[in-house]
C-alpha cells in the first residue's frame, strides 16, 4: 500500500478561518487554502482591504468570505466567530490565527 500524501493533506472541502487574513502572510495563507479547494473566512480589522481581497477571491471562483472587526476586544471577537460559524455552516477544520494582536 502505498502512502498518499496528496490525500492525507488535502484541505478540499474544509472550512477555514484566517485571522489577519487582508494583507501580508495570512493573506497568503488564505490564498493557499483557497487555490487548493477549501471555504475560507478571512478576518481583518482593516474592512476595506479585506473587502477588495474577499470580492478579488470570489471572481476567482474560491468560496471566500469577510468578516471584519477588532479581535482585541472580546465582544467583537465573540460577534466576528459567531459570523464566520454561520458562514461556514457551522463547522470549522482550519483555524489559522494570524493577526497580529499581542
Amino acid at each position: 500500500m502505498v502512502y498518499d500524501y496528496k490525500e492525507k493533506f488535502s484541505v478540499q472541502g474544509k472550512k477555514c478561518i484566517v485571522t489577519g487574513g487582508a494583507q501580508g502572510l495570512s493573506r497568503g495563507m488564505a490564498e493557499g487554502l483557497l487555490e487548493n479547494g477549501a471555504e475560507v473566512v478571512l478576518m481583518d480589522l482593516q474592512k476595506e482591504k479585506l473587502e477588495q481581497a474577499v470580492e478579488e477571491y470570489c471572481k476567482k471562483g474560491y468560496k471566500a468570505h469577510g468578516v471584519a472587526g477588532d479581535l482585541s476586544k472580546k465582544a467583537e471577537l465573540d460577534r466576528m466567530f459567531d459570523e464566520a460559524m454561520e458562514l461556514l455552516g457551522g463547522k470549522l477544520d482550519v483555524m489559522i490565527p494570524a493577526a497580529g494582536i499581542q
